[in-house]
């Protein structure tokens, strides 16, 4: 048996010197004299040898990339010159090169009248998009992204715009023209279309009363990875030839608002392949995250994530408009692994941004994960300046446990809207998740921290998450609670970037009935359990001996406990005395008495 599962896992993977079943694929398709874009991986580990190349290149192939973080290099090659190739001693395999179309671009519009406060004129327009970040409190501390170096990749750029033209661009590149040959016959200018301006005088702009990004005091390096046409594909060995060059120029973060779905001759990657391991532009995205540059992508503009969104070390953004809703265009999760996607959110919905229109320069309301990308990514490089010393992963935790969602994250916009002034304070925060013995979340579960002469106390949500903030360093005893389940009591020494997770043993099934425990209450709140006869949703409404209406719920899942902390629906704590709980399930009623007593 042990060997039948080790022959699975191998033939998964093309063997010594094959041609991927994928690339056959296309190969049998392809025209005598035709040629097709393939990766070449080659034995062995480390930087690739020129001797290596050259023997490729003998074979009449084009080499297009060598990657050296993949150990790998694409070519162009016909049927003939693929099979020469994978009889060469050191070649382990061949592989198509992913390939992708745009996804249409979303409609913009001229910025209506400034929506700003008093005092925050200098923002003009653009104050909301970064107001919902809490960047202008950041600004005020003096953070504008200074010695921090971001990579843009997009369709070209723009910089004579009065909104970027006076940003520090230390380096641009144009891999598409480099990477251009007779498939392409004619490559776009570097300036590409208005995309690249966009999405980098959202991220950096600075035009006073017009337009001011998060990061306009960082260093940029500009890196035109796709083609402006729609006709022609946008192939992954581009993205990873302008990532390893992003990490030899010292890039600290790489923002890509890239959008694909997949090329039609079915190059690129299923859902099924969003597995943050197979896609190859996903393994670089994630060698550039160990190699300590931060990678901040687009979830994408199509339902469905796209890639590289699906790594476990990047930043994927989702889109939300003003009210903090998801937008209906922004791509969910999960991962085909079951992973949560995306990780973070910023308004996507009608972002200012610099544009050109035929009579000049000018600003425009544009939409798409692409807009919300740059926004995360700027403010990124605010806390980065901050706390230089933090890694890519640390900067994504802050940023989670800073978000609107922390504590309800699901496959819509992740964690959330981050909260830049929060973030900041990440290392004096505990954050984790309480579950049964089953994995199963526990809600409604009390943990008490001991700091020094206090004791600081917050509930488990209804998916488990607990979240406590402004915490000193030091090592502290955490007491975890919560009706019919075992106690449990741990020490933990902060700062603690990983998330936690408790495990609590069951210790009796709850009752088949409505029991508040405990009874009567007291300064601590109690917890009311109940069965849900089958069904995923309660209503629980407390009354006071008046018969008025005191506190209410509204519960969904499998097992109903809430939490109640003894206070009105106001967030006043009620008066001593005898209250009626009632909870109706489909139609059932559940009534018991419940005391208060200080």
């Amino acid at each position: 048996m042990m060997n039948l599962l080790m022959f699975v896992l191998v033939s998964l993977s093309p063997r010594a010197g094959e041609i991927s079943p994928r690339l056959e694929g296309i190969l049998s398709e392809l025209p005598p004299e035709g040629r097709v874009l393939a990766w070449v991986d080659l034995t062995g580990e480390g930087k690739v040898p020129d001797a290596w190349v050259e023997e490729i290149a003998k074979t009449g192939a084009r080499v297009r990339v060598r990657s050296e973080w993949l150990h790998s290099v694409s070519v162009r090659a016909t049927r003939e010159q693929l099979e020469e190739i994978a009889s060469l001693p050191f070649v382990r395999g061949l592989s198509p090169v992913a390939r992708f179309k745009r996804t249409e671009p979303m409609p913009s519009r001229p910025p209506p009248l400034p929506k700003f406060p008093p005092g925050r004129a200098p923002y003009g327009p653009s104050f909301l998009q970064l107001d919902m970040l809490g960047v202008p409190e950041l600004h005020d501390m003096g953070l504008t992204g200074l010695g921090v170096r971001i990579a843009v990749f997009d369709a070209g750029f723009d910089t004579s715009h009065p909104a970027v033209r006076g940003l520090k661009i230390i380096a641009f590149r144009d891999f598409v023209r480099e990477l251009a040959d007779d498939t392409l016959d004619a490559s776009p200018t570097f300036r590409g279309n208005d995309h690249g301006l966009a999405a980098l005088s959202v991220l950096g702009g600075h035009e006073e009363g017009k337009l001011i990004g998060p990061a306009y005091g960082a260093e940029f390096i500009l890196a035109r990875t796709e083609n402006t046409s729609w006709e022609w594909p946008l192939e992954e060995d581009t993205w990873i030839a302008a990532a390893e060059w992003a990490d030899s120029l010292g890039a600290d973060i790489i923002s890509s608002s890239l959008g694909y779905s997949r090329w039609d001759d079915g190059t690129g990657y299923s859902p099924d392949d969003l597995d943050g391991d197979t896609p190859r532009i996903t393994r670089a995205a994630d060698e550039a995250a160990r190699r300590g540059i931060l990678v901040v992508t687009a979830a994408g503009n199509e339902g469905t994530l796209i890639c590289p969104g699906d790594g476990d070390s990047v930043i994927t953004v989702g889109a939300v408009d003003e009210d903090l809703e998801v937008a209906p265009f922004s791509s969910r999760g999960p991962t085909s692994d079951g992973r949560i996607k995306p990780d973070l959110a910023a308004l996507g919905v009608e972002v200012l941004a610099a544009w050109t229109d035929p009579a000049g320069p000018t600003y425009r309301r544009v939409s798409g994960t692409s807009m919300a990308t740059p926004l995360i990514a700027g403010l990124s490089a605010l806390i980065l300046q901050a706390h230089p010393h933090w890694s890519p992963t640390q900067v994504r935790e802050a940023l989670r446990r800073s978000a609107h969602r922390a504590l309800s994250p699901d496959c819509d916009v992740g964690w959330g809207v981050p909260y830049g002034p929060s973030a900041l304070k990440a290392e004096g925060t505990l954050y984790g998740r309480v579950v049964d013995d089953q994995g199963r979340p526990v809600q409604g579960a009390v943990l008490r921290l001991k700091v020094g002469e206090e004791t600081m106390e917050t509930t488990t949500s209804p998916q488990g998450w607990f979240l406590f903030r402004e915490i000193p360093r030091g090592r502290y005893e955490l007491d975890v609670r919560c009706p019919f389940y075992a106690s449990y009591t741990t020490y933990i020494s902060l700062p603690e970037w990983d998330e936690i997770l408790l495990g609590l043993g069951r210790r009796c099934s709850p009752p088949p009935c409505l029991v508040c425990s405990p009874n009567p209450v007291g300064e601590d709140g109690a917890v009311f359990s109940f069965p849900l006869y089958g069904k995923r949703k309660a209503t629980l409404k407390l009354f006071s001996p008046s018969g008025e209406l005191v506190w209410s719920r509204e519960l969904r899942g499998k097992e109903a406990m809430v939490r109640w902390e003894g206070k009105n629906a106001e967030g006043r704590p009620v008066a001593n005395g005898v209250y009626l709980c009632v909870v109706e399930v489909g139609g059932r009623r559940m009534v018991a008495k419940v005391g208060v007593v200080r």
